[in-house]
């Protein structure tokens, strides 16, 4: 849901609707094993004098944006290092050339915390987490009040389904997550079985989040994309090339130069998933 703060991002959230919830990951805060602090009260008094890097799976993502809201937070001094993949960030914070980073307890990550190559002082959820259950939510400290983020996994169609699409898709996927051998399965990944919602709850859902993100990266003065007016929801639901005009076969955001003796067509930028800015086209 990050990506709605990108503008640059293809596609936007409200292009799609959410027709089941399957899993959700929390993010653990990271920390390589040499500096010498065991709480987060240690990192933030360790890094008040020497600063800290933080390192995230890409510039937008929902580890950058921990990682900025924790510096803004904390009051700490932080600098970003963004890398294109998670095995690279964890292998460089396993080997000492990060400080810290927020990501998921899964892959090798929970045998290098319990190996001791790497240390988890927080987790992002209100409650502590199953597979550590001695690490607490990040929460708990005055200064994190309501520092809930996780990343979630979900099934999600164009906006303009049609409802009883939606509402098969919704049954057929909550008898699959609720079987066991899926529910062991997304639980050996680190992640953890999202509970049965109707359609209309995960609209709910899916509004929160949208607005949560927005929330957060509003407070980073971030930029965000315009939200669409609600009469635009059907055209999107068939995001992709113009069909037809003097713009016919432009990707959308594509700005458009044919002369007609129609006017021009124009576009601002098009986007998916969680941040872009976007608008109809105008022909």
């Amino acid at each position: 849901m990050v990506s709605t703060t990108l503008p640059a991002v293809k596609y936007r959230p409200d292009d799609w609707r959410l027709a089941a919830l399957i899993a959700r990951t929390p993010l653990f805060l990271l920390v390589r094993s040499e500096l010498p602090v065991t709480t987060v009260d240690g990192l933030i008094d360790w890094a008040r004098a020497r600063g800290l890097n933080h390192g995230s799976t890409g510039v937008g993502s929902v580890s950058h944006l921990m990682g900025e809201r924790f510096s803004e937070l904390t009051g700490l001094k932080m600098t970003h290092v963004p890398y294109k993949g998670g095995g690279t960030l964890i292998a460089d914070l396993a080997g000492g050339q990060l400080d810290m980073a927020f990501f998921a307890m899964a892959g090798p990550v929970p045998a290098m915390v319990k190996q001791g190559r790497i240390k988890a002082l927080g987790v992002s959820q209100p409650a502590p987490s199953p597979l550590f259950a001695d690490v607490p939510p990040l929460s708990r400290h005055p200064m994190l009040q309501g520092f809930h983020y996780d990343t979630w996994i979900g099934l999600q169609v164009p906006r303009g389904t049609p409802d009883a699409a939606v509402v098969r898709i919704n049954q057929s996927m909550a008898e699959v997550i609720t079987s066991e051998p899926v529910r062991r399965q997304i639980e050996a990944s680190g992640a953890q079985p999202a509970p049965p919602m109707s359609p209309v709850e995960l609209e709910r859902f899916y509004a929160a989040e949208i607005e949560r993100y927005r929330a957060a990266a509003r407070s980073l003065r971030w930029p965000l994309q315009q939200q669409a007016p609600a009469e635009g929801h059907q055209q999107r639901a068939d995001v992709g090339r113009r069909a037809s005009g003097p713009c016919a076969g432009l990707e959308h955001g594509e700005p458009c130069t044919a002369t007609s003796s129609r006017p021009t067509c124009s576009s601002r930028a098009t986007a998916r998933s969680s941040s872009s800015t976007s608008a109809s086209p105008s022909c």
